[in-house]
């Protein structure tokens, strides 16, 4: 596990002139990678509203899958944004803004039906992450285990870095804190202490 990652500009909507839409349905990360789940969130949209890059970045795919117009889009710290269904005249390497118009919602059927919705999909290299946490929304993750067990505790940091994407912060709130500059240095006779 390294470094806290740098601050990052939150997200913009994508659609609902700015506001929060409605989150139709959240994010559902599946068991294994090849299982079921949402891989993103829906978002409450009409046929023909204006879709809107999340942050800057560079089109890095615009086509068709599963019959329906899709838009991805990769962003300077590598997080790849999707957008779908949506009728865009973007092309691959096009420059997008925070905020741009990239396309409509488009007119396909069957991913939020009978209502309508825009699927918005954040995914870092082949992992997809919860789009909501760009939005400034907050994960808690609940791993439970017997920090007594010296293997398990050795494996949580990367436990909770797998779950969330990144690891800021690893509190093990049990009366005694003191700092560290690394996970490495505490040894087992302080871990226990505490």
């Amino acid at each position: 596990v390294g470094p806290a990652p740098p601050p990052r500009a939150m997200w913009s909507w994508p659609v609902g002139d700015g506001g929060r839409p409605v989150v139709a349905a959240p994010f559902d990360a599946p068991e294994e990678r090849w299982g079921a789940g949402h891989r993103g969130i829906d978002l409450a949209a009409s046929k023909g509203d204006p879709v809107t890059s999340v942050d800057d970045g560079v089109v890095t795919h615009r086509g068709r899958i599963a019959g329906r117009g899709t838009v991805s889009i990769t962003h300077g710290d590598g997080v790849r944004s999707t957008y779908e269904p949506v009728d865009s005249s973007l092309t691959v390497g096009d420059r997008v803004h925070r905020g741009e118009e990239i396309g409509r919602v488009g007119p396909e059927p069957r991913h939020c039906e009978p209502a309508t919705c825009l699927h918005l999909g954040a995914k870092r290299d082949d992992t997809y992450l919860d789009p909501m946490g760009f939005f400034g929304a907050r994960r808690v993750v609940l791993l439970p285990g017997d920090l007594r067990d010296k293997d398990f505790a050795r494996k949580l940091p990367g436990k909770v870095a797998d779950e969330l994407g990144a690891l800021d912060i690893l509190v093990n709130n049990a009366g005694r804190q003191y700092h560290w500059e690394s996970l490495e240095a505490i040894t087992d006779e302080q871990f226990e202490n505490t």
